[in-house]
């Protein structure tokens, strides 16, 4: 059963782009830091497996520790890549997901 509505065109947009700038900052950062991007890596593809397969129910509370956590451990060090991971919670928050 497909439930799309009108308004998930652009929101699918939205986070799809939020999503690409995340992967980016994900490549620079396998790149600077190795050792982080392993912790990181794990979250990504959470993420990403679970909005292709439209599984964004309970995406927030699955994820919030995870994200917190890294957050908290890259914001000092990897302002780039934070950026980009508040942008995706940012879009999922304002969809109501």
């Amino acid at each position: 059963m497909n439930d799309d509505s009108p308004h998930d065109a652009p929101r699918n947009m939205a986070l799809q782009k939020a999503l690409e700038k995340l992967r980016r900052e994900g490549e620079a950062l396998r790149s600077a830091r190795p050792e982080l991007a392993e912790r990181v890596e794990p979250m990504l593809a959470e993420l990403e497996r679970r909005v292709r397969d439209n599984d964004t129910r309970d995406l927030q509370n699955a994820l919030r520790h995870r994200v917190k956590a890294a957050v908290r451990d890259f914001a000092a060090e990897h302002p780039r890549f934070t950026a980009a991971l508040t942008d995706v919670l940012a879009v999922l928050g304002n969809t109501g997901i």
